[in-house]
């Protein structure tokens, strides 16, 4: 189950389909076939909340999401684990995915291809990233192991980054010059703020809101030990060679 809602226009709107969506297909699946082979609910890192003094986030950790979004996919969780007593369960919990098709990273490829590599704040952020590739290969891995029954894993590229390093990246594979423009992190909540005021006006969600600006400007690492232990996972894809990929993929369908 990879559906969910990454925008809305209140806390209903993703509960709505992050919780109660999932909830329902829960009901469904068990209700036409209730020997189901396994329910494998693609989560996120957001139902842990950021890591606190760039510590690695394990499974284990308590969650505290910090947004919306965090907890409509917590408390879908919960109702694919309660399903879990009648048919196998299994949790995935990537941080930011990114490949070919994405739409939320791809705003710092225009962003960086028009020349300028924005930086929310003046601290460096620490993040994991999962390519969409290493996902599907974990999805596979959870629905071949038994063991992976009931579990929650967290899915991502082992090496940590900083946004400086994902910009580069992305810059290098544009073959562009592009220059660090540091912006205050009260600029970006005001300019989220106003987002969401024309979002309001014209009756539609946006992404950039201030949940998400506060999502931007933490530190999400995370430890996949459990996974490697536990699936045999292993990420064939670090940010050079995802972005790369990505952006040929970006080129090739004339995004950029």
């Amino acid at each position: 189950h990879t559906a969910g809602a990454k925008k809305g226009k209140s806390k209903d709107d993703f509960f709505r389909v992050n919780y109660a969506g999932t909830k329902y297909l829960l009901e469904s699946a068990y209700e036409q076939n209730p020997n189901l082979k396994k329910f494998i609910y693609v989560s996120s890192m957001a139902v842990m909340g950021p890591s606190l003094d760039r510590k690695p986030i394990c499974v284990g950790d308590r969650c505290e999401p910090i947004t919306f979004y965090g907890e409509s996919k917590l408390k879908g969780e919960e109702a694919v684990f309660e399903y879990g007593k009648k048919f196998p369960v299994v949790v995935l919990r990537p941080p930011a995915i990114y490949g070919p098709r994405d739409e939320d990273i791809f705003a710092a490829f225009k962003a960086v291809k028009s020349g300028i590599k924005p930086i929310f704040g003046f601290k460096k952020r620490y993040i994991s990233m999962c390519y969409i590739k290493d996902l599907v290969d974990a999805i596979i891995l959870s629905a071949k192991k038994k063991e992976a029954n009931c579990n929650a894993y967290i899915i991502a590229d082992k090496k940590i980054y900083t946004w400086e390093d994902i910009h580069q990246e992305i810059a290098k594979s544009l073959k562009v010059k592009s220059f660090t423009v540091k912006i205050p992190v009260g600029l970006v909540f005001t300019s989220a703020f106003l987002s969401e005021l024309v979002a309001r006006v014209t009756n539609k969600s946006t992404i950039f809101t201030r949940q998400k600006v506060k999502e931007m400007t933490q530190d999400w690492v995370c430890d996949v030990s459990k996974a490697e232990k536990g699936l045999g996972f292993k990420s064939k894809y670090d940010i050079k060679r995802g972005i790369a990929e990505t952006a040929k993929r970006y080129e090739e369908q004339k995004w950029i």
